[in-house]
C-alpha cells in the first residue's frame, strides 16, 4: 500500500495519506535507541515514495543520554537521506528537556 491509498483503520494510514494530499511538511521524530535507526529509515522511505514532503528530523534523546560516537553515527546514517533539525538530549528534567525542543522549533514558525 502506499499513502495515497484509500484510508483504512489503521490510523497512521490516514495521516499519511490526509499530509501527502496536504503537501504538508512533516518532521520525523526519532529516538535514540537501538532500532529506531532502521524504523526511521523505513517510514522515510515510505513518505518518499508516497509523496509525503518531510522537512527534516529531529533525534530525541528520550530513555537515557547516548555517547557521542552513537549520535554521530546516527547523524551520518541519515546526512544523505533527511536534514537533521536537531537533538533534544536526555534530561531527568522533561520540562527542561521540552523547553529545549521549543526553543529549536521557533526558527522553523518564524
Amino acid at each position: 500500500r502506499d499513502l495515497h491509498s484509500f484510508p483504512t483503520r489503521r490510523s497512521s494510514d490516514l495521516f499519511g495519506h490526509v499530509a501527502a494530499l496536504a503537501k504538508l511538511e512533516t518532521i520525523l521524530v526519532i529516538g535514540l535507541k537501538l532500532g529506531c535507526l532502521n524504523h526511521a529509515l523505513l517510514t522515510i522511505n515510505q513518505a518518499q515514495q508516497g509523496g509525503l514532503p518531510l522537512l527534516g528530523a529531529v533525534l530525541v534523546e528520550r530513555w537515557k543520554a547516548t555517547d557521542d560516537a552513537y549520535r554521530n553515527d546516527m547523524f551520518r546514517s541519515l546526512q544523505d537521506k533527511i536534514p537533521v533539525i536537531g537533538l533534544i538530549p536526555y534530561d531527568e528534567d522533561e520540562a527542561a528537556s521540552v523547553k529545549q525542543a521549543a526553543e529549536m522549533f521557533k526558527p522553523l514558525f518564524q
